[in-house]
């Protein structure tokens, strides 16, 4: 459908063009023969009718067209006395008139599917829309799953250990971290046995993480810090620092304990010191004693 100021201008064009047609009604004269007005006749007709293919698709075009050459066509035969100018008047003008109702049947469904064509621009912008923004939490969620693939990577190639353990006596390990294996474990192995985390606990510490009363009035939210010795596959123990989240379910009941490891071996070993049976058991309360050349070394013992 043309813009209507484009619409415009071919209609004001066609009309012209009419106009151009209907000048040859300026040779006909009543003293000219019969085959004379015939021809004239024949031909503003057949371009007339011709108009129809040439605008099918613009019934504006067609009527603005014709218009300036049948209405003076079928007015010159009706001047003329003789029957046949009559009946050819009488034909101009019932296609004449059949045209404009053609016309106006075509317009109104000319409006219609103006009004449908409106409705469907406005359904696809809207479906442009709800792509577009579905394009963007599209990448928004790539970006997300790749920032958490990338963390989660980060987690299994580095020292910090994830696990999970019921909240039943010893601990059951439910779910561990692949990088357990840096204290010889396979974690595949650690979660099908449901091994007990207390065996992993060295004999002489299990009092003092013990002692952390998972079941008593802890927030749900808070968390136990715990410094113990953790035994390797191999038998060997060293030292780590565990932070433990219990969990509770809707009725208080102590269900599961999330935490982390961090092997603290090398630090505790530069200190010469027990963290159970110093009078500071914090590592962290340590490094903070230690002269600030000093603890550079330390702590990039515990980095290495």
């Amino acid at each position: 459908v043309p813009p209507r100021g484009a619409l415009r201008h071919y209609t004001l064009m066609a009309f012209l063009g009419g106009c151009v047609w209907a000048g040859l009604l300026l040779l006909l004269n009543d003293t000219q023969a019969l085959l004379y007005h015939v021809i004239v006749f024949s031909s503003l007709f057949l371009i007339a009718v011709g108009s129809l293919f040439l605008y099918a698709s613009r019934p504006v075009l067609q009527l603005a067209f014709t218009l300036p050459i049948l209405l003076p066509l079928a007015g010159w035969c009706f001047s003329q006395q003789a029957a046949f100018y009559l009946w050819a008047g009488a034909l101009v003008a019932s296609f004449l008139v059949l045209q404009i109702i053609v016309l106006a049947s075509n317009w109104r469904l000319v409006m219609r599917s103006a009004v449908q064509l409106a409705a469907r621009e406005r359904e696809l912008n809207l479906v442009q829309s709800e792509n577009e923004s579905l394009q963007q939490r599209v990448q928004v969620n790539h970006y997300s799953a790749r920032e958490l693939k990338r963390n989660r990577q980060l987690f299994k190639d580095g020292p910090v250990v994830m696990y999970r353990c019921k909240g039943q006596d010893g601990w059951p390990i439910e779910r561990v971290s692949d990088n357990i294996s840096q204290f010889g474990y396979e974690a595949e192995w650690l979660r099908r046995n449901r091994v007990a985390f207390r065996d992993l606990v060295h004999p002489e510490d299990l009092d003092h993480v013990s002692k952390e009363d998972y079941d008593g009035n802890l927030p749900p939210s808070a968390g136990v810090r715990l410094e113990y010795r953790l035994r390797r596959k191999d038998g060997s123990y060293c030292w780590v620092y565990d932070y433990t989240m219990p969990v509770f379910d809707d009725y208080g009941k102590l269900t599961h304990l999330d935490g982390y490891l961090l092997d603290i071996d090398r630090l505790a070993t530069a200190f010469e010191t027990s963290p159970v049976q110093s009078d500071s058991p914090d590592i962290g309360s340590q490094v903070a004693k230690v002269p600030p050349d000093d603890r550079s070394i330390a702590l990039g013992a515990l980095l290495r």
